[in-house]
């Protein structure tokens, strides 16, 4: 599509319409015996029209959806969790850029971020069995048991970009989903404390959505640093985001990026500027499903690398319809 005619499409669609989840949800991959499982932050999938604060004109808006569906393609995941993106009118346009774009459907709940306009979304061949929601809860901070050092003035906060559901991996296994994008700049001991307010918020949903699931998994772009797992570059958080996640769940989740070599955890950047902050928690109740874990750095359409979690179910599946997580 020309310069021209991607202005006129986009403006005709506006933010386009997201689906809600179908009254009978399909599962359209090839293998059902696996689930791949992917975050992926796309670094401004826009469409260069009357952006605020996008790097792209509409001729390099263009340029980057095909470059990121190209990476995609070989990702292949089934389900992604997907970050910085503008609506569905957009996420759209990339699946369509797909070669197996019609195995998937595009499912957004519109955040708050008025500044960025960036959204996260989620692509996937699972439909999910409740519609998305968000929370429109602020926690205060500073956060009692946090450990920022320099908290900002006292105040509250909630989560302008994150999003909820359930998907049924298997015939008993429900799993709740969020995917989160978080305050920025991990160092930044003025961000600090209301990022670890934000965690508190994403907590509860986590609770939440394990309610009646046989797991949760809370990934994205989380803009800090782990406490348990050192990255490529040793980074140490200020805050506890992730702990805090952790804890929505007893016992609290697993880390997917323990199964990562040290040298290879680096979600954003390259070389000295690498560093570890996308992540994949899980309930523990998924772990032994687990085949494996990477970060894939041969995929560069974005300034962030894929977090792909295969999890393979070929060992049965408890006969149970209890929440375990």
């Amino acid at each position: 599509m020309s310069g021209v005619l991607w202005v006129v499409a986009a403006m005709a669609l506006g933010q386009g319409t997201c689906p809600t989840a179908p009254a009978v949800p399909e599962d359209r991959r090839a293998n059902k015996n696996k689930a791949i499982i992917c975050s992926y932050n796309l670094k401004w999938l826009f469409d260069g029209v009357n952006d605020r604060v996008s790097p792209w004109d509409v001729p390099q808006a263009e340029a980057h959806i095909v470059e990121v569906a190209a990476g995609m393609d070989q990702v292949n995941a089934d389900v992604y969790i997907l970050e910085e993106v503008e609506d569905c009118t957009v996420v759209e346009a990339m699946r369509k850029k797909m070669t197996n774009g019609d195995d998937y459907k595009v499912y957004i709940v519109k955040g708050t971020d008025s500044y960025t306009g960036q959204d996260v979304a989620l692509l996937t061949k699972i439909d999910p069995i409740i519609d998305l929601y968000r929370s429109k809860a602020k926690e205060a901070f500073p956060v009692t048991g946090g450990t920022c050092s320099s908290p900002s003035s006292p105040g509250t906060t909630g989560v302008s970009k994150h999003l909820a559901t359930k998907i049924q991996l298997r015939p008993n296994l429900i799993v709740g989903i969020v995917g989160v994008h978080l305050l920025a700049w991990p160092t930044d001991k003025t961000r600090c404390s209301k990022r670890e307010a934000q965690a508190k918020v994403i907590a509860a949903i986590a609770t939440e959505v394990s309610i009646g699931a046989q797991g949760v998994m809370v990934m994205g772009d989380f803009n800090d640093y782990s406490g348990t797992l050192l990255d490529v570059k040793d980074h140490i958080p200020v805050s506890r985001t992730l702990e805090i996640i952790k804890e929505a769940t007893t016992p609290p989740m697993h880390e997917a990026a323990v199964a990562v070599a040290k040298a290879d955890r680096s979600t954003h950047g390259t070389g000295s500027l690498g560093s570890m902050i996308d992540h994949v928690l899980m309930s523990q109740s998924l772990v032994p499903y687990i085949e494996s874990v990477a970060i894939l750095h041969n995929i560069t359409a974005s300034d962030h690398f894929p977090v792909v979690v295969v999890l393979n179910f070929e060992t049965p599946v408890p006969d149970t319809d209890a929440p375990v997580c």
